[in-house]
Parts: structure tokens; C-alpha cells; sequence
């Protein structure tokens, strides 16, 4: 049975994104619920899984018996697993949203949104586990479509503009990763990154061919990511998108590219050779970069949507700074702030929609006094916005220890000195909010409804992954571990 869960996760989130909109037309409601439920299911199921591969090591599965290299092969690895697992987890907690966000639409905009969350939750699940390179390529393109609609789902012409510069540049971005996968498939005659791999040994190549593959994967993979220089989408596609969309965007999709990247990379080519290659040190400035500009983008912002979305900017290099630096330390790190970012930009942005729904602006002044208004929502804020800063005993402490630890191992000195500056620069533009929040002028008007679903789960999940890493760290390790080895 647990050969089959891999494959089965994605089959069905599949069959319910094709039957949603039959139904929810005259039982939108119940549409709603059912589908949420469907997907708490698969993070049911691929938690079940990821214990089962800590525990007795990898299940590769061969879609319709045909074994590898020939055949489609699915890995649920430690990585995979915890990946699907986290991003199933979120996208659910997120979806429990969906029935005030929509309260207002028509029933077939409604469904075609369902439809699309669960193509993306999906697509993003087949990235993660597909062991082979055209069928990681099929799920990019979808994920790439699904978002595409989500972001467009506003219908304005801010959404318009910022969903046709996604395709675009998406699209780009889907040709430098097809041409890599292509030179792969003409050097080595295979598809199978693990088949390919051994090709790649054993196969006695000119230098540049192999860091030609990796500087398109890894241009490929940034554009999709959202890493700076190539994050010019990423800003409007966020801010524009409606506010379950730019969560799920900002804390899970981006993220989901970069793992994808490490999957490639240190698959087919190991980490000796990605250093030998100098591809980790491009990895590290690029992720270095992504962090201060980022960062500074997002000090100069008004907007809070647009603050947030240049703040994941400079997140996601610190995903890409820990796949960069290499070693066990710096893969747990990335992959722990693959859950702990996740956690707090959908907290973040989930609040921030309740604000501008209060308020009826998106300007940071819309913070002044809110806390007297919306005390839960705020302190959700408050704990997501400290997390990000990097405060002891909250995630994003966890993240930056981890990755100061890994740059002192690897000799890389500059590394603890970035960590350092990059904490003072979420200060810098998260304090300022904060104390608006609580100690802003502000009238007192009343707001009807104070909930935002699914509230509690998240904060107090991401307390839990603050107080206490150790375990999840544990399993971290053991996963970069089978990453590296």
C-alpha cells in the first residue's frame, strides 16, 4: 500500500480538480468543505509516508509497471515527502479561506479557482516525487498554468498586467530548464535522473557541457522562484493576485522551485562537483544578492502586499543560500525554512488581507491602531513578523543559526556577516508595523467580522515549529543526508 501513495496523492487531488466544478454550481458550500477535506486527506497521507521513508528508507514506485529507465518512476524520499507534506498542510489551511473570499463570486469563477488550487497542489506534489526530468517538466508547466490563473482571478487590470508578465517570464524560464534537460537526455540517453546520473560518471565529457546543463537549470529554476536579478514577476504577480492566492504563491510555490533545483542538481552531479564547477558559488551570490536587494526593495515600500512580496524575495535566498552552502547543515536549513517561511508569509499575508478588508486601503498606515480592532489577527501578525526578523525561540532564529553554523563550517565567513545584516533589515521594515499595530493612532471604528479562518492552526503551528526544532531538524538532516549521499 505504501508503494501506491505516492502515486495516489496525485491521482487524486487530479480527479477532484476535474469534478469540483460540476458541483459547485448548486452546492458551492459544501463544495468548499469537501475539497478542503480532500486535501487535508493527501497531508494525511504523505505525513504517513514521509514516517515511513524516515523510518525504513526511500519507496520508488513504477507507474504501470514499466521499471525505470524505461518506465515513469515515482521517489518518495525523506525530501520529497516532507516537502508534499508541508505544502499540503498549508495549501489546506489556506483553502479554509476560500468561503469568504468568495462569498461574492459567481459560482463558475468559484469552481475554475477550486480547480486550479487543486491542479497546483497537485502539479506541485508531481514535481516533488517524479524521479524523472520530462515528467518534473510536465508538472513545472502545469503549476506554471495553474498559478497563472490564480493570479489572473482578480479580474482588474493590475492582475491583467502582472499575470501576463508571469507567463511570460515563466515561459522563459520553462525553455532554459527544457534546454538543459534536453542536453542531458543527447550526452547521457536518459531521463531518469538516476540513470542519468551514473551516465554522467561514467561518460567522459568536455567541462563545459556539465556546467552549461547546470547554469541553464539554474537560471531555469530562479526565473521561476522569484531570485533577484530575475524576480521582476514576482512583485505584482503577489500583490495583484487575491489574498489566499498570494499566500499560497509566497509560501509555498516559490519554494517548491528551489527544492526542485537541489533535487537536480545533487542527483546528477553531487556536491564535489557542483563546487568543482564553481555552480554552488554562483548559487551563493545569486542567493546573497536576493537577500539584500529584496530586503531594501521591501524597506521602501507602502504598500503591505507589495512589502511582503519583495520580502520573499529575499527569503527564498535563504532556500537557495542553504542549497548553495551544501553540507548537512546548510540542506536542513534551507528545507526547515521551506516550512517555517511558509508557515509565517501565509500568516502574514492571510492578516494583512483581513486589514485592507477592514480598513479598504493597503497602505502600511492602514496598520496604525489595528491591534484594538483585530487583537487575534494582529498578534498572529506580530508573531509571523518577530519569526521573520529572527527573534530567539521563534522559526526564523532557527533558519539563520543553522545557516551561520553552515557558513563558518564551509570557511565562508561573509555568510554569519549576511545572516546578521539580513536580520537587521527585517527589522527595519517588520518593527515599524508592529508598533503601528499596537501603539498607532486610530479611531476606533467597528469591524463586523474579526475572524480569518484558519488562523489558529497556522500560529500556533508555527510557535510549535519556533519552540521546538529539534525533532523536525532531525528529520532534516536525515533527508539532506539521502540528498547529498
Amino acid at each position: 500500500m505504501f508503494n501506491n501513495l505516492p502515486v495516489l496523492i496525485v491521482v487524486v487531488l487530479l480527479m477532484t480538480a476535474f469534478l469540483a466544478p460540476l458541483f459547485i454550481g448548486k452546492y458551492r458550500r459544501a463544495t468548499q468543505t469537501v475539497t478542503t477535506l480532500i486535501v487535508a486527506v493527501t497531508a494525511c497521507l504523505s505525513g504517513v509516508l514521509f514516517y515511513r521513508v524516515i523510518q525504513s528508507g526511500p519507496v520508488y514506485y513504477a507507474v504501470g509497471g514499466w521499471d525505470a529507465p524505461w518506465g515513469i518512476e515515482v521517489a518518495a524520499t525523506p525530501l520529497s515527502t516532507f516537502v508534499v507534506m508541508v505544502a499540503t498542510i498549508i495549501i489546506t489551511l489556506v483553502m479554509l479561506s476560500l468561503p469568504r473570499e468568495q462569498r461574492d463570486w459567481p459560482s463558475p469563477k468559484a469552481g475554475w479557482y477550486i480547480t486550479l488550487i487543486l491542479l497546483l497542489t497537485a502539479a506541485l506534489a508531481g514535481i516533488t516525487l517524479a524521479n524523472d526530468m520530462f515528467n518534473i517538466y510536465v508538472f513545472l508547466e502545469v503549476t506554471a498554468l495553474a498559478t497563472w490563473g490564480i493570479v489572473a482571478a482578480k479580474k482588474d487590470r493590475n492582475a491583467a498586467d502582472a499575470s501576463f508578465k508571469y507567463l511570460m517570464l515563466g515561459a522563459i524560464g520553462s525553455a532554459f530548464i527544457m534546454f538543459a534537460i534536453g542536453i542531458t537526455y543527447v550526452v547521457t540517453g536518459y531521463l531518469n535522473m538516476g540513470f542519468a546520473s551514473v551516465a554522467l560518471v561514467g561518460t567522459q565529457l568536455h567541462p563545459i557541457i556539465p556546467w552549461v546543463i547546470c547554469s541553464f537549470f539554474l537560471v531555469g529554476f530562479a526565473l521561476k522562484a522569484g531570485l533577484f536579478p530575475m524576480h521582476v514577476w514576482l512583485p505584482d504577480a503577489h500583490s495583484s493576485a487575491p489574498t489566499t492566492a498570494s499566500a499560497l504563491l509566497s509560501g509555498v510555490v516559490v519554494k517548491v522551485y528551489a527544492v526542485a533545483m537541489a533535487r537536480v542538481f545533487f542527483t546528477l552531479f553531487g556536491g564535489e562537483a557542483l563546487e568543482a564547477m564553481g555552480i554552488s558559488e554562483m548559487v551563493r551570490v545569486a542567493a546573497s544578492l536576493s537577500i539584500l536587494a529584496g530586503s531594501f526593495f521591501a524597506l521602501v515600500q507602502t504598500d503591505i502586499k507589495r512589502l511582503l512580496a519583495y520580502s520573499t524575495v529575499a527569503q527564498i535566498g535563504y532556500v537557495f543560500l542553504g542549497f548553495g552552502l551544501g553540507g548537512i547543515e546548510g540542506i536542513a536549513a534551507a528545507l526547515y525554512h521551506v516550512l517555517a517561511h511558509g508557515l509565517m508569509k501565509v500568516l502574514l499575508f492571510l492578516t494583512a488581507g483581513k486589514v485592507a478588508e477592514v480598513r479598504g486601503a493597503r497602505d502600511i498606515k492602514a496598520f496604525d491602531g489595528i491591534g484594538k480592532i483585530l487583537p487575534w489577527p494582529m498578534a498572529a501578525f506580530t508573531l509571523a513578523a518577530l519569526s521573520m526578523v529572527g527573534l530567539p525561540l521563534l522559526a526564523g532564529f532557527t533558519t539563520k543559526w543553522y545557516l551561520f553554523n553552515a557558513g563558518l563550517s564551509a570557511g565562508l565567513y561573509w555568510v554569519p556577516i549576511l545572516v546578521i545584516v539580513s536580520s537587521l533589515l527585517n527589522a527595519a521594515y517588520f518593527l515599524p508595523i508592529v508598533w503601528r499595530v499596537w501603539f498607532g493612532e486610530s479611531e476606533l471604528e467597528p469591524a463586523s467580522d474579526r475572524r480569518v479562518p484558519g488562523l489558529i492552526p497556522l500560529a500556533l503551528l508555527l510557535a510549535v515549529v519556533g519552540l521546538i526544532p529539534s525533532p523536525i531538524l532531525n528529520w532534516l538532516e536525515q533527508a539532506a543526508m539521502w540528498l547529498i549521499s
